[in-house]
């Protein structure tokens, strides 16, 4: 091989082993350069999961902070407790509960360790605080600062559903803790649910003769029954008589009719089951008897003023019922003088802590007026209809009906209707109240009348209570000879309702053109804008 294609060789020699050592140079570097970004990779990914895993703990404990805090601020079963005080010299403690459960509530029970207490039935509307005392239950002993309980509150809904609400409580016990405002307190402990009948002996009431049969009752006195009476009707024709049930059963009417023009009779009917109904067909005038139930439970309540045709009607009597029940219906009805005078009126009728399905009262019709209804007023009572109705007069004036007053009550409907008026005005319907209280539907209208004034609706106070549905409080109308319409009825909300019911304050319409009557307020006008 000569010298100059030795040098061709080694020169190409040369040039392949640099271009060879370039490539493997290069490739190195690549093969670096990807090692380095594969790790770099690597740490970037064990940083995100890292990161990820403290955010989400972070999530995690914000999300459980924020579930505890609105637990705090909702509370069990939609009560919140706001703060709890305890006096350790009387052993009461005063609850400030708060209802959010965005329905109207009935506390039933509060329930501890310690025993429980029972409420009687105020409704608690959704968004209000209300004090419930409690009497000895989790009560804070002498020295305590502090004391801690679980506490159960039985709630019902308006439906009558039961919750039970399971709260731990701390009470800060001190020896002068007070109500800041009146409390909703317990009842007095029931009497026993199945006691026995004829458990009292007349050694323990030696002021009452016991009551052995159906015979009439003829003379004033205190009656007891030590075993229960199969009676058609027990007739009672005394002015003044008590019986004690004596927690036994009168299978039968009670007919406590009286003749007496003047009669100011008093029948009362104490821890009994009256398994009929009760009757007063009255006389009287101007005044009236009364018919008194405690801790009784009946059918039927029928009181009635009696017709007459030349003076006026009979006036029913006044009933009073004290966590009693009346399973089907209270009726109160004046008597009818259609002839010559005033239809008669009907008496109060007056609940606590009772139970009754209906409520009617009717004034009677009359010649020259009707007869007027007397009030109706309920205390932590239910009734599912309440209806009073103001008498007709053939050439007079309509009656009116009385006040209407619901306190810590329920009821679906009230309805208040004036008497119409044929010879002159007619009745007028009068303000109904409610205060605490849960009511569906409020229908008010005055009396139609003939010839003069129709009556006016009534003015309706709603405080701290729902309408769930509508109100009206409307003028009675002009029927004839040129007759006024009435008034509609203001309403007045204190505080403005949070649902809104449909409200009518019409007045009523003129005959002939004669005016119409005016209508009523929505106060305070912010309510309704």
């Amino acid at each position: 091989m000569n010298q100059k294609n030795s040098k061709k060789i080694n020169s190409v020699t040369r040039k392949t082993i640099k271009n060879f050592s370039k490539k493997v140079h290069q490739k190195n570097n690549a093969q670096g350069t990807i090692e380095y970004l594969i790790i770099i990779a690597i740490i970037i990914v064990i940083g995100l999961i890292v990161a990820g895993i403290s955010t989400n703990l972070f999530q995690t404990q914000q999300i459980t902070n924020t579930t505890q805090q609105l637990k705090g601020q909702i509370g069990s079963g939609g009560i919140s407790i706001i703060d709890a005080t305890g006096n350790t010299t009387t052993g009461k403690n005063y609850l400030n509960l708060k209802n959010t459960s965005g329905e109207t509530l009935t506390i039933t029970q509060i329930k501890t360790n310690d025993g429980e207490n029972d409420y009687p039935n105020q409704p608690w509307i959704t968004g209000n605080n209300t004090l419930i005392q409690t009497n000895n239950l989790c009560e804070c002993e002498t020295g305590q600062t502090q004391k801690s309980c679980e506490l159960q509150i039985i709630t019902l809904t308006k439906n009558g559903i039961k919750h039970t609400s399971k709260q731990t409580i701390t009470v800060q016990c001190s020896t002068t803790a007070q109500p800041t405002k009146e409390p909703i307190t317990p009842k007095e402990p029931a009497a026993p649910k199945t006691p026995i009948c004829g458990s009292i002996t007349l050694q323990e009431l030696p002021e009452y003769v016991l009551l052995t049969n159906c015979e009439n009752i003829t003379n004033d006195g205190n009656y007891l029954l030590d075993k229960n009476l199969n009676c058609t009707s027990l007739r009672i024709t005394a002015d003044d008589v008590t019986i004690h049930g004596n927690y036994c059963a009168i299978n039968g009417n009670i007919d406590a009719s009286n003749e007496n023009e003047n009669a100011q009779t008093k029948l009362t009917i104490e821890h009994a089951t009256i398994d009929g109904n009760i009757i007063a067909n009255e006389n009287a005038n101007q005044t009236s008897g009364t018919i008194l139930l405690n801790n009784t439970t009946t059918n039927n309540i029928i009181t009635i003023g009696k017709n007459n045709d030349n003076t006026t009607g009979g006036k029913s009597r006044n009933i009073i019922l004290n966590t009693s029940k009346v399973i089907g219906t209270i009726t109160s009805t004046g008597g009818i003088d259609p002839n010559y005078e005033y239809g008669g009126s009907t008496g109060t009728i007056t609940l606590t802590d009772s139970n009754v399905t209906t409520i009617t009262s009717k004034g009677g019709d009359g010649y020259d007026e009707g007869g007027n209804t007397g009030t109706i007023n309920l205390t932590n009572s239910n009734v599912t209809t309440i209806t009073s109705t103001g008498g007709t007069s053939t050439s007079g004036s309509g009656g009116s009906t009385g006040t209407i007053t619901l306190t810590h009550s329920n009821t679906t409907t009230i309805i208040s209707t004036g008497g119409y008026g044929k010879g002159y005005n007619g009745g007028n319907s009068n303000t109904i109240t409610l205060t605490n209280s849960d009511v569906t539907t409020i229908n008010s209208t005055g009396g139609d009348s003939y010839y003069y004034l129709a009556g006016n609706g009534a003015n309706i106070i709603i405080n701290n209570s729902t309408l769930d549905e509508s109100i009206s409080t409307r003028g009675g109308s002009g029927i004839e000879e040129y007759s006024t319409g009435g008034n509609g009825g203001n309403v007045t909300f204190d505080p403005c309702p949070i649902t809104k019911p449909t409200v009518t304050t019409t007045g009523g319409i003129g005959d002939y053109g004669y005016d119409n009557g005016e209508d009523g307020t929505i106060l305070p006008e912010n309510c309704f804008p």
